[in-house]
């Protein structure tokens, strides 16, 4: 199971969308904190360093007062996720922050003070993502 090596792996998705935290241990105890929405460096790889694990995973407690929003589109019923998108709106300051994974090779967050336009959306997704992070094939390997 694809938990946290995929870009489209749901708890990815669901963690960088919630602004989460990575804590990874060394094989000497020592522990770095890293972003969810960088630990997925690309299909099958992460940003973990020899000898380390994923130790835990915080969640800040803002994450569940945000008013959240998830689309995930397939190119059939029931297959895997062509694109997962994740939208949060902090209370208070109305920040917007939206997760594109599954499409992309690994996660991408883009964060407005306001909620943009459907256009200013659209040119900030078109910047943040280029060709190299497209995925060619969303089913995977034949094997």
């Amino acid at each position: 199971m694809c938990v946290w090596r995929c870009p489209a792996a749901p708890m990815v998705s669901l963690a960088a969308a919630l602004h989460g935290t990575c804590v990874l241990r060394a094989g000497d105890g020592q522990e770095r904190l890293l972003p969810v929405r960088e630990f997925v460096t690309g299909p099958g790889r992460t940003d973990l360093r020899p000898g380390e694990m994923l130790r835990s995973l915080r969640l800040p407690a803002t994450a569940v007062a945000q008013r959240t929003a998830m689309r995930r589109v397939s190119l059939r019923p029931g297959g895997h996720s062509a694109a997962l998108v994740i939208a949060t709106m902090a209370p208070g300051s109305g920040r917007f922050t939206l997760t594109l994974t599954a499409v992309t090779t690994r996660p991408v967050q883009l964060s407005f003070g306001r909620p943009p336009t459907a256009t200013g959306l659209r040119a900030a997704i078109e910047q943040a993502v280029d060709a190299s992070l497209i995925v060619d094939d969303v089913h995977g390997a034949s094997a």
